[in-house]
């Protein structure tokens, strides 16, 4: 039997190779970029579904914006937002929204029919999902 020698506060411990685990860590993997833009005086969303890799072993108990997810926003500017994220696929897949509004007023034109978006400014968000995961060193 192979032995682990550890030495700890000045005194030797002998443990059995088998008997000593390295503790459970947690795991972060990015699973998704996602991105949506809107142009001034428009506004519109768009529907992700991203498929978890080995869902299984997402660790539930990580609080993120759903049990083992984890939402980063990397850039937003205008009124840009994300919601409705939820499980999907028996909780294979997640999916979500991002909303843009770009800013600014539309203005018809006095003659015919036409208008323009005055002080036109764009509106976009860039969000990272992450997956958390249990990994055990056994």
């Amino acid at each position: 039997m192979k032995i682990l020698l550890a030495i700890a506060l000045g005194a030797a411990v002998i443990v059995p190779m088998g008997a000593y685990s390295a503790p459970i860590e947690d795991t972060r993997v990015k699973i998704a970029t996602s991105s949506h833009r809107e142009n001034g005086c428009s506004e519109s969303s768009r529907g992700f579904k991203v498929v978890i890799p080995n869902a299984e072993k997402l660790d539930r108990d990580y609080k993120g914006l759903l049990g083992g997810i984890e939402v980063v926003i990397r850039e937003r500017n205008g009124t840009a937002s994300y919601s409705n994220f939820a499980f999907a696929d028996d909780g294979q897949a997640v999916i979500y929204q991002l909303q843009a509004r770009g800013a600014g007023t539309r203005l018809r034109m006095p003659w015919g029919n036409g208008n323009v978006c005055h002080r036109a400014e764009g509106a976009n968000i860039a969000i990272d999902v992450y997956g958390h995961y249990k990994v055990s060193n056994n």
